[in-house]
């Protein structure tokens, strides 16, 4: 369910559908599978050759941020990760309250 998961969240971008929604599936995923929201962002985000859209970023890192904190070490990954959108990189700095 997870790979499927995965490949759904690589050919839709969230402009398409509810990001709230698409949030809420990533964190279900999430609890019953604690590599999730790592293996996206490794190889979905970072090794991908072709990344997520920034919308799904979005998403990933307000799924990360829910689940593991503002100050996680895969939000801090995202945030200095050259190739990370800047509307991602500034959803990071607002939740870290900068």
């Amino acid at each position: 369910m997870c790979d499927r998961a995965r490949r759904l969240f690589q050919c839709v971008t969230l402009a398409q559908v509810d990001k709230k929604v698409m949030t809420a599936v990533l964190l279900r995923i999430a609890h019953t599978d604690a590599d999730f929201l790592r293996r996206m962002v490794y190889e979905d985000c970072f090794d991908a050759v072709n990344p997520l859209p920034p919308s799904n970023q979005l998403a990933l890192v307000v799924a990360i941020i829910a689940e593991e904190g503002a100050g996680s070490e895969l939000v801090e990954a995202m945030f200095r990760y050259e190739k990370t959108p800047n509307r991602v990189k500034s959803k990071i700095l607002k939740a870290r309250g900068l």
